[in-house]
């Protein structure tokens, strides 16, 4: 079942810090005080898949209003999970919510090209791909430094559903 973060008890809410924390480094998350403020913002969801009650996955998605794309800002499945199917189903589910809203769905993918683990960085693109996102080639992007280390990371960018993209919608997000 997928929910939004406000209606998750204080477990659960732990149980989503422990998830974001283990699966992305630091030099790639945002605070979590950070995400949980931007949900006030109105322009901010977390959304979560509960299987028994427990937080098994996670994606934040920026949404900003009067504009065509939103951004998966964040999108983790617990450890134990990984691998079993549960990724593909609850991202398929947000595509659908993301529609639903007249949205297209915008994701930055670390470039295989760039760092360690090109094999892992492919495999994550081939994931979204399978499941309804498409490759932007002509435009490249450097992830900004989050935890004031200096590692900036260079980045791909998908959309899904793999659709038509106006470039002005797309620059708004990568172009400052």
């Amino acid at each position: 079942m997928i929910v939004e973060y406000k209606s998750l008890n204080l477990i659960q809410q732990e149980q989503f810090k422990n998830i974001y924390l283990n699966a992305f480094p630091a030099n790639e998350r945002r605070p979590v005080e950070n995400l949980l403020n931007d949900l006030n913002s109105g322009n901010y969801s977390i959304y979560l898949y509960l299987a028994e009650e427990k937080v098994e996955a996670l994606a934040c998605i920026y949404t900003p209003k009067n504009h065509k794309l939103t951004l998966l800002d964040y999108f983790a499945v617990v450890a134990e999970q990984r691998g079993k199917g549960l990724g593909g189903v609850f991202f398929r589910n947000l595509i659908e919510i993301i529609t639903g809203l007249n949205k297209t769905l915008l994701l930055e993918v670390e470039d295989p090209a760039f760092g360690d683990d090109a094999i892992q960085k492919t495999k994550r693109i081939q994931f979204y791909q399978k499941n309804g996102a498409a490759l932007i080639t002509n435009y490249n992007y450097i992830l900004p430094d989050l935890d004031g280390m200096g590692q900036k990371t260079p980045m791909k960018i998908m959309i899904a559903p793999a659709s038509a993209i106006n470039s002005k919608d797309l620059e708004y997000f990568i172009i400052d």
